[in-house]
């Protein structure tokens, strides 16, 4: 590149290999952690893989020193990060006021995806809002259900959960923004959707062993 006066300005030096792995370390908010709690982590990350329920607690653990497991599961139960089906049909972290936005605008492609597993399943426009409706009834008094409870009460209303149909329910349902995890237990909870309708969750991203079942958003 030229210069004002006409000399050559020197190249910039090439990155070397340990230079490269610093600012990657650094984008990944591990040296030096970026962010001081799960929540502004996960904000500031945008959203983190949590298909495997303990990896994702050391994931989030190793970029915030000091914090303990039950740190990061408190914020699950107070719902400042979500855990749910944003993104590619697998579940994530997300902030909770990131996840409804997240969902209708990525899981659309999922969903259209699926279409013959649904049909192969006997689920149809009709069985989905079936499902959603029994699920929105059972969850109105704002208390978190087991799966095994929302399997129960999707038969006695006469929803059949066998050949996946429960947990294609509760996957579609996920990606349309109604529910996600709950808190960790001897199965996860499926919550509410209480809290996301409000001007909030439409907001922009910001930077800054045993497997759960899907759950409700709250």
């Amino acid at each position: 590149m030229l210069a004002t006066q006409g000399t050559i300005e020197p190249r910039e030096t090439a990155p070397t290999a340990a230079t490269i792995g610093a600012r990657r370390l650094a984008s990944q908010g591990l040296t030096p952690p970026a962010c001081a709690d799960p929540a502004a982590l996960v904000r500031w990350l945008g959203a983190v893989q949590a298909q495997d329920f303990l990896g994702s607690l050391w994931a989030l653990g190793s970029r915030l020193p000091g914090t303990t497991e039950a740190d990061i599961e408190r914020a699950i139960a107070d719902r400042a990060i979500l855990r749910t089906w944003p993104m590619r049909g697998t579940v994530h972290f997300v902030a909770a006021e990131d996840a409804r936005w997240m969902t209708g605008l990525l899981a659309a492609r999922v969903v259209a995806r699926n279409g013959s597993i649904y049909r192969n399943a006997g689920l149809d426009d009709a069985a989905f809002a079936h499902g959603r409706e029994l699920l929105t009834r059972a969850l109105a008094n704002g208390q978190p259900l087991t799966r095994t409870a929302i399997y129960a009460t999707l038969e006695e209303a006469g929803f059949a959960t066998a050949r996946m149909r429960g947990s294609h329910l509760i996957g579609r349902l996920a990606q349309e923004g109604t529910i996600c995890f709950g808190p960790r237990g001897e199965t996860a909870d499926l919550r509410p959707p209480r809290r996301l309708g409000t001007a909030a969750t439409h907001a922009r991203p910001r930077r800054g062993g045993r497997r759960a079942d899907p759950g409700l958003l709250p």
